[in-house]
């Protein structure tokens, strides 16, 4: 797996994309050129990531809860870097 890139990325902006089978549907294009989607459809508890370039596709399915939870780690994770944590492999 290639490690990415350890130069500051701005952050990304999200285009929401109106969609009739959606209740919430968004994308941006990330700095390697490839394109991101979050989707969330109801009458399910289904939000949908995907990531998408030029060769390949893939998608990832949550529930809100899972969403919740995969935020909060990706929050603490950028704390850690930009907030300089004091350890390296330790947990909150």
């Amino acid at each position: 797996m290639k490690k990415a890139s350890t130069t500051k990325a701005g952050a990304l902006h999200f285009t929401p994309r109106p969609d009739a089978h959606s209740a919430r549907s968004a994308s941006a294009t990330l700095p390697s050129g490839q394109m991101v989607h979050v989707t969330a459809t109801p009458p399910g508890d289904c939000i949908a990531l995907s990531l998408t370039g030029t060769t390949c596709a893939s998608t990832l399915y949550f529930s809100a809860a899972q969403v919740r939870s995969i935020a909060a780690e990706l929050l603490a994770c950028a704390e850690a870097i930009e907030g300089g944590a004091s350890s390296i492999g330790g947990t909150a």
